[in-house]
């Protein structure tokens, strides 16, 4: 019993954010869709407000551009509606070409 509580320890949980965090950067990232990247000075104060480190909002708002924004451009495209803000695709790295090396 002592070494499955000890291997129990050893795994990794995966932490879920306080709702109120959430709607905090959900808010901001709506309100910023047009260029929803926060400056470093906007990352410590969305820290700040929802308590987490700003490693989290970073990592939060790289999952969410992923989530959030790049399927809602998706659907808007596939829609026939004007291609809202379509350079999140040409962002993504792209694989070296031979004239790269």
């Amino acid at each position: 019993p002592l070494r499955r509580m000890k291997e129990k320890a050893k795994t990794k949980r995966r932490g879920i954010f306080p709702k109120s965090a959430t709607n905090i950067m959900k808010t901001w990232l709506f309100q910023n869709l047009a260029h929803p990247y926060p400056s470093e000075e906007q990352k410590r104060q969305l820290s700040q407000e929802t308590g987490l480190t700003i490693l989290q909002v970073n990592n939060w708002f790289i999952n969410a551009r992923r989530r959030i924004v790049q399927p809602m451009i998706d659907a808007s495209n596939r829609a026939g509606k004007s291609p809202v803000v379509t350079m999140f695709k040409a962002k993504r790295r792209r694989s070296p070409t031979p004239t790269d090396s």
